[in-house]
């Protein structure tokens, strides 16, 4: 056998060689985020929850599953899981559209929040059904909303909720596989 034909019988061998290290390797790192994920669940700072309506469409779609980090400061414009006030037990995933102190103006079907009015491509309609409202926002709550503004229950319905009352910030979607993504952030 020549030199140039044991070059190639080589390089063939290596090739099924590089490939099974790079699916060893990524085998490897998918079973350490698979690792830290069960341990953050089983730490009980990871929790997942499904979406049960329709409240943040387009955003999250029922039966979606979330990744949500209990230990997580929430933020203006975060998604997050709050205790239903008027169903002990149940949860609601909503936005944070106000925090404490903000003075949250509905007028003529237009959100402003601290006068600025509120316009986002990422909910259903930038026009509210609702009667013309004005609310402060009080210290230690925040003023949550659906992104289907006009067929959500939130704080239009029952007020600003405690801090207290947050469960966690939604993380990423990881349910169904072709949703798997982070939420991107409000614009």
């Amino acid at each position: 056998m020549n030199e140039l034909a044991k070059n190639r019988a080589q390089d063939g061998e290596a090739r099924p060689n590089l490939k099974r290290r790079a699916r060893i390797m990524v085998a490897l790192i998918v079973v350490l985020i698979l690792m830290g994920v069960n341990l953050a669940i089983g730490t009980d700072r990871l929790q997942i929850e499904k979406v049960i309506s329709e409240s943040m469409l387009p955003t999250l779609e029922i039966d979606d599953r979330l990744l949500v980090d209990k230990n997580a400061v929430p933020k203006r414009y975060d998604i997050v899981i709050v205790n239903d006030p008027d169903r002990p037990g149940e949860k609601l995933v909503k936005r944070i559209i106000g925090m404490p102190d903000d003075l949250i103006v509905i007028d003529g079907g237009v959100l402003y929040v601290n006068g600025e009015e509120q316009f986002s491509r990422q909910v259903t309609d930038n026009t509210i059904d609702w009667r013309d409202l004005r609310v402060r926002v009080p210290l230690g709550k925040v003023f949550v909303l659906g992104d289907n503004r006009n067929n959500s229950y939130d704080s239009l319905n029952f007020g600003p909720v405690a801090k207290d009352q947050i469960r966690g910030v939604m993380q990423g979607i990881i349910w169904p596989p072709s949703r798997w993504r982070r939420v991107q952030p409000f614009e």
